[in-house]
């Protein structure tokens, strides 16, 4: 099956995102990434901003089994799952699935968060995208596809054009 996550931090941002795209990538192989915009919290009270992303990758878990490894990687990641407030609380990693099908193809997908249906428009606010370094690269501007190379032990960053689907070799999210 493949899925649509959205992904946001609040707590070291611009650590956390990499590191839980590294563990995604790492168990799942192939990601693809939709550019990483910075959000003000919505619905919770913070004075720490957002750093969210879209995230979509085929795997044969189950949702159940998929959402208890989301949250098994979340809690690695410093979360704390068991408080009573968790769910409006800062976070160091929170990721989500949206949304699951069988082809990989999200288009019609009606998403709650506004940020979030920006970037599976393609169409994020202007001056919203941020860098992060992943794999000794940047990452976050444009949609990017990321794969593990497991014969070489490393990422594989593959950045896509302007708009989700202009990348000739695999868009981010076919529509």
């Amino acid at each position: 099956m493949w899925y649509l996550c959205g992904m946001g931090s609040n707590i070291d941002p611009a650590d956390n995102i990499p590191r839980a795209l590294a563990r995604l990538s790492q168990t799942f192989g192939a990601l693809r990434v939709s550019e990483i915009i910075h959000t003000p919290p919505y619905g919770m009270t913070s004075a720490n901003s957002f750093l969210n992303a879209l995230v979509m990758f085929e795997t044969d878990h189950t949702q159940p089994q998929l959402k208890g490894w989301l949250n098994q990687l979340e809690t690695g990641l410093g979360r704390d799952r068991d408080h009573p407030e968790s769910s409006t609380r800062d976070r160091p990693m929170d990721i989500d699935i949206l949304a699951v099908r069988e082809q990989p193809c999200f288009a019609d997908v009606t998403l709650a968060e506004p940020y979030f249906r920006q970037l599976l428009a393609g169409a994020p606010e202007p001056g919203a995208c941020r860098r992060v370094v992943f794999a000794d690269r940047w990452l976050g501007e444009a949609p990017a596809t990321i794969h593990w190379d497991e014969r070489a032990g490393h990422i594989v960053v593959i950045h896509q054009r302007q708009q989700l689907h202009d990348h000739a070799l695999e868009a981010a999210f076919p529509g």
